[in-house]
């Protein structure tokens, strides 16, 4: 948990092994999700699963729906992991926080350095403001 200003923000980051032997994950993570409820949350990682393949897999889907159903939504919705043969979204950035005084801007990096393409989110919102912190937005050469 990060404090801002008396606002606390929960992170939760997630790995689920891409083999079949993940029978307990779902519950448990459904009670990850019912001890953040009442919390401003973000859920970030690895899930290995491929959100692309709602309609054609139901692990997938019934992982989606866990956590559409408890009000978070999805902030990566693109592929994160392209081969030569395949493109699955297997990372991602969830948030509970659909306020529409908050703005998330998120983003994929394309990189070589590993088979995951790397993620990010950039929030604002009012109740993020850090005495002394600078944005540069230009820079003259």
């Amino acid at each position: 948990e990060i404090k801002i200003n008396n606002k606390t923000t929960t992170f939760l980051n997630i790995y689920r092994s891409p083999n079949s032997c993940n029978e307990g994950f779902i519950d448990k993570f459904e009670s990850v999700l019912e001890n953040a409820k009442s919390k401003n949350c973000y859920i970030l990682g690895d899930s290995n699963y491929n959100l692309i393949n709602l309609d054609k897999h139901e692990e997938t889907r019934n992982y989606y729906n866990l956590l559409t159903s408890s009000s978070y939504k999805p902030l990566i919705t693109k592929p994160t992991r392209i081969t030569d043969s395949s493109r699955t979204l297997i990372d991602h950035i969830w948030a509970n926080d659909l306020r529409t005084t908050s703005l998330h801007q998120s983003h994929i990096i394309i990189t070589d350095i590993t088979d995951h393409l790397p993620c990010l989110t950039v929030v604002t919102s009012p109740d993020i403001f850090i005495k002394g912190y600078k944005t540069i937005t230009k820079r003259v050469i």
